[in-house]
């Protein structure tokens, strides 16, 4: 605590008791005004009720909407709210910069708009709904509330002291939340996390154990989660693909139980694997709800057949399905030409599932009734490795498409070793980067047992 950086970063392995370590030094300091935060809801509510009133734990965004007090409701920038008759492809430009810029370092928006669009027209459009949000014409996003806050901060409009501030989960956080971070006065900051269970990349998360330097480092090394059978193979994987320094013990102690999570990389092997625990009269748990598990894929199919696609955030694929009939003849079908105008890697994963349950006379309808209906059982789990983040089970079996993944990027990394010299996972995109990352997540779930999982 007496650092003279006044930032101290506590990395900490999966399962080494990282709330436990915060919540002693919460007690320890016992701070007059204190604040915990964490990029992710559910963790700062957990940990609101385990601190209690030692130290006031919320989101960044409550902070932030505390502050900069927003006269509209929040709401979702998408493709609705862009009045201009302009293309998917402009309006999904002008939606991510404003987005990107406000998760961003960046404090200005020109500069950096011009260093992300080289359209002098797009240019305008973007900071034209940026300033719409500023004079309450439109309603602001929760990113938004960041970056006014960051601002306000930056052009010190405002000052927040505390003596205690800590960061939780600080492997993955907005560049904009780091910085607030890095500009709220305390006495004491302190980050924790795991620089490896870094895997919202796709979010534009910031590793901050990588952004900053001048702090003092710490390190967790012992799971008390799983057994050491379980550890030896978290640490060969991380000693092999992860840091060739990488430490991990479990606690001998662990007993097994009946509990089994199967964990997928994405929600399209996650439905397949619905479809054959209900084939096989099993009951499950699922960690997200229903809706949003089948959101996508049903307005995709709702989209492909002119159908009206009724979740707001997928309403897009409804007018795109309007364009695609201009221009039909060029393609092969709707999933043909959506796949080709987004280069989503998600909407290919989506429709190839969509195909194949075609094929089979899967009716996807029928099987979201039938999930939706199913009585919860709590010993089955499914979900994704992002979902299943901070979260346990006592078996822990690895769905193909996670093998497959992780597949891909150790043999980017063994392609890259041959040619550099240096660490080749210094080279990886942050794509392959989090797909090992991811990997790792899913292996450190496991309590006492890990079934299916098969790396290079």
């Amino acid at each position: 605590m007496s650092h003279p950086t006044k930032i101290i970063a506590v990395n900490s392995v999966a399962g080494s008791g990282k709330t436990s370590t915060a919540d002693a030094v919460i007690r320890t300091y016992a701070p007059k005004q204190g604040f915990y935060t964490a990029f992710n809801k559910a963790i700062v509510t957990d940990s609101a009720k385990r601190f209690g009133k030692l130290i006031e734990a919320k989101t960044i965004h409550s902070l932030a909407y505390k502050h900069v007090r927003p006269t509209r409701p929040i709401e979702e920038f998408n493709y609705l709210t862009i009045k201009e008759d302009i293309s998917y492809d402009d309006k999904n430009t002008i939606i991510t910069i404003l987005d990107d810029f406000f998760r961003s370092s960046s404090t200005d928006i020109t500069e950096y708009i011009k260093s992300k669009c080289s359209n002098p027209d797009l240019q305008e459009l973007i900071e034209e709904y940026a300033n719409k949000m500023l004079d309450n014409k439109i309603s602001p996003t929760f990113n938004y509330m960041l970056k006014c806050l960051h601002l306000m901060l930056y052009y010190k409009q405002l000052q927040l002291d505390f003596d205690l501030f800590v960061l939780d989960e600080c492997q993955d956080t907005t560049a904009v939340t780091l910085e607030i971070f890095k500009l709220i006065n305390a006495d004491v900051k302190i980050m924790l996390g795991d620089t490896y269970q870094n895997i919202y990349s796709f979010m534009n998360t910031v590793n901050a154990f990588e952004e900053l330097d001048d702090v003092k480092l710490l390190r967790l090394t012992k799971s008390f989660r799983c057994n050491p059978n379980i550890a030896e193979i978290v640490e060969t994987y991380g000693r092999k693909h992860l840091d060739n320094d990488f430490l991990y013990y479990g606690n001998p102690k662990v007993e097994s139980g009946p509990s089994i999570a199967y964990i997928t990389r994405t929600n399209a092997m996650l439905i397949e694997r619905m479809f054959n625990l209900i084939q096989q009269n099993q009951s499950f748990t699922l960690t997200r709800s229903v809706q949003e598990i089948f959101g996508l894929p049903l307005a995709l199919l709702n989209a492909s057949q002119g159908r009206e696609v009724f979740d707001k955030k997928f309403k897009y694929l409804e007018k795109e399905y309007i364009r695609y009939q201009l221009v039909k003849s060029r393609y092969t079908n709707y999933y043909d030409y959506i796949v080709q105008i987004t280069e989503d890697t998600l909407l290919e994963n989506i429709i190839r599932m969509l195909q194949d349950f075609n094929t089979k006379r899967i009716n996807i309808y029928k099987l979201k009734e039938n999930v939706t209906n199913l009585r919860p059982n709590p010993n089955v789990i499914l979900t994704t490795a992002h979902a299943f983040k901070g979260l346990e089970a006592d078996t822990v079996y690895i769905e193909n498409d996670l093998n497959s993944s992780v597949n891909r990027a150790i043999i980017s990394m063994n392609e890259i070793a041959k040619i550099t010299g240096g660490n080749p996972r210094d080279y990886l995109t942050k794509d392959r980067k989090e797909d090992l990352n991811t990997y790792y997540v899913a292996l450190s779930r496991a309590r006492t047992s890990l079934v299916n999982y098969n790396y290079l």
